[in-house]
């Protein structure tokens, strides 16, 4: 709890305390603990010596690999690569079945393009570029590969072009209006008016009004358990009208929207978290409420978060804010939607000068890290399929 609030020398003094108290069986748990918190507070040089002393000290301990990895990190943020690769050989030959190759693979090659070694590390990206999984470091690996490694670029490659040349179910471009009709479409949006606002789009921009009239029907679909199991697969434009008006309105890539869908409720709008998360975006009461509030919403019922526009109103609304908050950061504002923003700002007190590949690996939370590899991989699909 003491790191988690930025009080580091006090969780420091706390874990050396429990260390001397502690039986020797429940040491390896408190060195651990000393030398992640070196790690999470930016002092990698002695972070490096407490891992380095921990694998001495338990050589085949069941945290052996995350040690490692950790022990390779901090020695990549000392800019020593050649001596981050070591420790990253090491796991690979620890798990060398183990579906983690591929990230062990792209960092090596990373740590070959800092020491300016880029053919070296273009070997590499391809291994993991055109391995079968697709998964979050093949997209990292086309990237490199590219020119751009913009996060918001879409990586190229043959496979990628295959599949845009076949694909035809693509999203319409988004309606174009003139200065004086967004005044007034979006008088009536802010009002509440949404209806209203439909039907004066519709009216006003008939044939780009890309499908709102289906809205009912796309609710209706959901009622059918074989239709719901149907559209679930893969990654659908589920509620796009919707997806489309609140990304409009708030100005927020709808792919992304989606992307968070599938993560936090795979499309679901009755689903509910443990910890009382509800609906499509996974949003519980009292911040739903706040955002509600923000929105001029006086009428909101905790209730209305089953219901799929408004929880798609409240998380893009909430996602636009964030996104403002980090400047247009779309890694800093995905990793918020899941920690929020607080502990985002802390990691960036120490860790802002991070490409944001690197940024996402330093996450100290593994369900947050997770969660953002994850997003970005249906974030890059969804754009590749739906370029809106």
């Amino acid at each position: 709890a003491c790191a988690r609030s930025d009080q580091y020398d006090q969780a420091l003094k706390l874990y050396k305390q429990l260390l001397k108290k502690k039986k020797k069986k429940e040491k390896s748990l408190w060195e651990y603990k000393i030398a992640y918190t070196y790690f999470d507070r930016g002092h990698y040089a002695k972070a490096s010596q407490a891992f380095q002393d921990f694998l001495d000290a338990y050589p085949n301990h069941e945290r052996k690999d995350k040690v490692l990895w950790m022990k390779a990190w901090a020695h990549y943020y000392q800019r020593d690569f050649s001596k981050a690769r070591v420790y990253w050989k090491k796991l690979q030959q620890e798990l060398s079945k183990n579906p983690y190759q591929d990230s062990l693979i792209y960092w090596i090659g990373r740590s070959f393009e800092k020491e300016g070694q880029s053919q070296k590390a273009k070997e590499l990206y391809r291994q993991v570029a055109y391995s079968p999984q697709y998964d979050y470091y093949a997209f990292l690996s086309l990237k490199r590969l590219s020119k751009d490694f913009d996060i918001q670029t879409l990586p190229t490659s043959p496979w990628i072009e295959e599949i845009k040349k076949t694909q035809s179910h693509k999203l319409p471009k988004l309606i174009k209006i003139s200065q004086d009709e967004h005044s007034r479409l979006n008088t009536l949006y802010h009002l509440g008016l949404i209806e209203d606002f439909i039907r004066a789009l519709q009216k006003e921009k008939p044939k780009e009004a890309w499908a709102l009239a289906y809205q009912k029907s796309m609710q209706e679909v959901w009622e059918s358990p074989r239709v719901y199991k149907k559209m679930s697969e893969g990654y659908p434009t589920v509620y796009a009208p919707w997806v489309l008006l609140f990304s409009y309105l708030h100005d927020f890539p709808p792919q992304v929207t989606w992307s968070i869908m599938r993560t936090e409720s795979f499309y679901n709008p009755k689903i509910v978290s443990p910890a009382d998360a509800r609906g499509l975006m996974q949003i519980i009461p009292p911040t739903a409420h706040d955002l509600a509030q923000k929105l001029g919403k006086e009428s909101f019922n905790v209730e209305d978060l089953w219901n799929p526009a408004i929880s798609i109103e409240l998380g893009v609304y909430y996602l636009s804010q964030n996104l403002k908050h980090f400047k247009g950061n779309l890694v800093y504002t995905i990793a918020s939607y899941n920690a929020g923003e607080e502990s985002v700002d802390r990691w960036l007190k120490i860790r802002s000068d991070l490409d944001w590949d690197e940024f996402v690996e330093s996450i100290p939370y593994t369900e947050t890290r997770n969660y953002v590899k994850k997003v970005l991989k249906f974030y890059y699909f969804y754009t590749m399929l739906y370029p809106v």
